[in-house]
């Protein structure tokens, strides 16, 4: 019998302007994140409204 894949973690490179890079820095400084664990965080929670979608 086959064993589930566990979820693995992959880094990804991504472009984003200036000012959406400050808005998030800001915005990580205040809910007391990293930058990149929030970047995550969002892009998950968007994916995820996007499943739920259809």
């Amino acid at each position: 019998m086959p064993r589930a894949n566990p979820q693995k973690n992959v880094r990804a490179c991504i472009s984003i302007r200036s000012d959406i890079h400050e808005r998030l820095s800001t915005l990580a400084e205040q809910e007391g994140r990293s930058f990149s664990n929030l970047c995550a965080y969002l892009l998950e929670q968007a994916i995820d409204s996007l499943n739920q979608d259809d």
